[in-house]
């Protein structure tokens, strides 16, 4: 399996990112196995604002966050980003290359924030989004664009669709 996993932000993807080397026990000292995870970063972002325990699935050159080549990014079994950073991975070319793309904390993506990632998936591709829209939501500071319906996650949208019984509705 390939697996992204995304999250709104840079908080949520590290814990996300920690929770999966965890899982994978990649965070054992002397793992022996084969499973490889990529925290994927923005360049802009400090490395001292990441753990040391994560740091070691990042890609930095000179002191930065980096892409790595696309043959590398290949090789990675579990890629974990924020939902804006997974654009970067649509750009390298790698629409279908994944078998999973997770969004966890989806309720508080704004809708084309979480459709990054999801336009990472091809019709093979298992496609989830975990959260409760009865908690927090978006995080929006413009007035328009709360007029405009931004305040309303993905995931919030995608519920109240699978309550009516629409058309297409989605599994929930």
């Amino acid at each position: 399996a390939r697996v992204l996993c995304c999250a709104p932000s840079d908080e949520a993807a590290d814990v996300l990112a920690g929770r999966v080397a965890a899982a994978l026990g990649l965070d054992a000292p002397g793992y022996a196995g084969d499973a490889t995870l990529l925290r994927l970063s923005w360049w802009q972002r400090k490395t001292a604002s990441v753990s040391p325990q994560l740091l070691r699935f990042c890609h930095v050159r000179d002191g930065q966050f980096d892409l790595p080549t696309v043959a590398k990014l290949k090789t990675y079994d579990v890629v974990v980003a924020t939902c804006g950073c997974s654009g970067l991975l649509l750009a390298a070319g790698l629409r279908g290359h994944f078998t999973h793309v997770l969004v966890d904390e989806a309720a508080q993506a704004m809708e084309p924030e979480a459709l990054v990632p999801a336009s990472l998936a091809a019709t093979r591709t298992r496609l989830a989004f975990f959260g409760d829209p009865h908690q927090l939501g978006p995080a929006v500071r413009s007035a328009a664009a709360l007029a405009r319906g931004l305040g309303t996650s993905l995931l919030e949208n995608l519920v109240r669709r699978a309550a009516v019984g629409g058309v297409g509705a989605p599994r929930v």
